[in-house]
C-alpha cells in the first residue's frame, strides 16, 4: 500500500512540471499565461498539503521552488507571445 501511495504520488509530480510546460506551449494571452501559472502553483500546493506531513515552513518553500520553476516557464512564453506576427 505505502509503495502505490508513493507511485502515485511522484506520477502527480512529474504531471505537475510536465503538464504545465505542454500548456504554455498552447496559451496565447498573457492574461491566460499568468492565470495558468497561478492555477497550477494553487493545485500543486493544495496537492502537497494533503499529500505529505509538511510543515507550514516546508510548505512555503516547496510551493516557492515550484512556482519559480513555472515563472521560468511563463517568461519563455509570454517571450514566445510577444514575438509573434
Amino acid at each position: 500500500m505505502a509503495m502505490t501511495h508513493r507511485i502515485l504520488v511522484t506520477l502527480a509530480f512529474v504531471g505537475f512540471i510536465n503538464v504545465p510546460m505542454f500548456v504554455l506551449t498552447y496559451v496565447r494571452p498573457t492574461g491566460f499565461i499568468l492565470l495558468d501559472a497561478a492555477l497550477f502553483s494553487t493545485f500543486f500546493a493544495i496537492t502537497v498539503a494533503i499529500s505529505s506531513r509538511a510543515t507550514n515552513y516546508e510548505l512555503v518553500a516547496i510551493s516557492a521552488a515550484y512556482a519559480a520553476v513555472i515563472m521560468v516557464f511563463v517568461g519563455n512564453a509570454i517571450q514566445r507571445t510577444d514575438t509573434l506576427p
